[in-house]
C-alpha cells in the first residue's frame, strides 16, 4: 500500500512538474549588477528559475538543518559522557 502510494505521489509530481514547464517557457531576464563590471545578465526560461531559486532553497534548508543537527549531537554526546562520569563516582 505504501509503495503504491509512494509511485502515485511521485507520478503526480512529475506530470505537475512537466507541466509547470510546458506552461511557462516564456524567457525573463535574470540581471545581477548588470551595468557594473562584475555583474551579468542572464535570459533564462521563467520555469528553471523557479525550480532553481527551489532548489537552493531547498539545499540552504538542509544545510542549516544539519548544522543544526550536528549541534544537538555534539550535545547529547557531551551530556552522555557528563552522565556517565557522575554515574562512575
Amino acid at each position: 500500500m505504501r509503495k503504491l502510494f509512494y509511485v502515485l505521489l511521485v507520478s503526480f509530481v512529475m506530470v505537475f512538474g512537466l507541466t509547470f514547464v510546458y506552461k511557462n517557457q516564456q524567457m525573463v531576464n535574470l540581471d545581477y549588477y548588470g551595468s557594473h563590471p562584475w555583474g551579468f545578465s542572464w535570459e533564462v526560461p521563467l520555469s528553471l528559475l523557479i525550480i532553481a531559486t527551489f532548489v537552493v532553497g531547498l539545499l540552504i534548508g538542509f544545510l542549516f538543518n544539519s548544522l543544526s543537527n550536528l549541534r544537538l549531537r555534539s550535545r547529547l554526546m557531551s551530556t552522555n559522557r557528563k552522565l556517565k562520569k557522575a554515574e562512575t563516582v
